[in-house]
């Protein structure tokens, strides 16, 4: 979540952050939360469904609940097309503020 005054403070604050994020470490990170090593998958992968030991709901929104668009491991390693990882944006109490 990025908090600034405005979108044009926070899209230049977005992009900095991005450049320490890696695909490595987005998928390392998401497999330790999902309990699951997406690392034995090809980035082309749909991840499916399975009853995991860890954060069910999030593999639960990646799959059962995500309206029936099929998520890929390039898309988690990249944040893109995820639920809760895609990009939103609000203004609350006069702060912009970019999910």
């Amino acid at each position: 979540m990025i908090l600034a005054r405005s979108e044009a403070e926070a899209c230049p604050l977005k992009s900095e952050y991005e450049e320490y994020s890696s695909a490595q470490g987005n998928l390392a990170m998401i497999s330790a939360f999902l309990g699951m090593d997406l690392s034995k998958f090809d980035l082309d992968d749909v991840i499916e469904y399975v009853e995991i030991n860890a954060i069910q709901t999030a593999i639960e929104a990646m799959t059962k609940n995500n309206k029936g668009k099929k998520v890929q491991v390039g898309d988690v390693a990249a944040f893109a097309d995820v639920p809760g990882g895609s990009p939103s944006s609000s203004v609350c109490r006069n702060r912009f503020v970019m999910r």
